[in-house]
This record gives structure tokens, sequence and C-alpha cells, in this order.
């Protein structure tokens, strides 16, 4: 007879995506999601650049005095619309750890560096553009 814990880790059949083409595929079985991890793929969908061009638009009218500041990023529009998407899901508390969300949110943006996008929230939460509870 299964544990608890046993019941909880079988594998569950899923959507795997790969984050360059956005293409999705079913993992029925846990070979399907093995083959598909060793190709980069992720559990997360990539987000559209439609969405990518609204969010970076949104990000500028909440934080006028950082354009400058993002422009040096490589990609600053996908790091606009990933700061947003990471502002969202703490909001929802969507995820146990703010690390966990920024993890998941550079997954969602094909040319977003966790660590670049982590150190960005983190410098914006010390010059209080960003409020302390989004803190990494």
């Amino acid at each position: 007879m299964k544990t608890f814990k046993q019941f909880n880790e079988a594998f569950k059949p899923h959507w795997m995506y790969d984050p360059k083409t956005g293409e999705k595929e079913r993992a029925k079985v846990e070979a399907d999601h093995e083959r598909m991890k060793k190709k980069g793929w992720s559990h997360e969908k990539p987000v559209s650049e439609e969405t990518i061009l609204e969010k970076a638009s949104a990000f500028d009218a909440m934080f006028p005095g950082l354009s400058d500041t993002i422009a040096k990023l490589k990609n600053p529009k996908s790091y606009k619309a990933a700061v947003l998407t990471y502002k969202d899901l703490v909001d929802k508390d969507a995820m146990p750890t703010h690390g966990a969300i920024a993890g998941k949110v550079a997954r969602m943006y094909r040319d977003v560096e966790p660590r670049t996008l982590g150190k960005f929230i983190s410098d914006m939460i010390k010059k209080n553009t960003l409020a302390a509870s989004y803190a990494l």
C-alpha cells in the first residue's frame, strides 16, 4: 500500500512547453517528461510578444523613473514585463517563496535571466520603488 507522500509523488500527465517556440506537448508518462526536460522544455507556458509589450507599457506607467535603468539590460521590454508578472504572483501569494516566484517568472520569459531579474527587483526595493513585501 502506498503512503500519502508516495501517492502525491506519483507521476501525473501534464503539459510541457518549448521555451523558444511555445510549442506544447503532453507528458503522458515519466519518460516523456524526462525527454522534454533534457531538451530544455518546462512547465511554464512562454509569454507572447503581445503580452510582453502590454506589460512593458504598464511598467512604464507604474515606474516612470526606471526606464533608463532597465534600458541598459538586454531585452528591456521582457524584463519590464517580468517584473510586473513577479509582482502579480507575489500579490496573489501564488508561490511559497519569492525566490521560487522569480525562477518561475524567468522561465516564462525566454530572454530573462533569473539572477538579473532578482537583482533588478532587489534594487527596486532598496530604492523604495517597490515595496519591501516583494523582497526575494
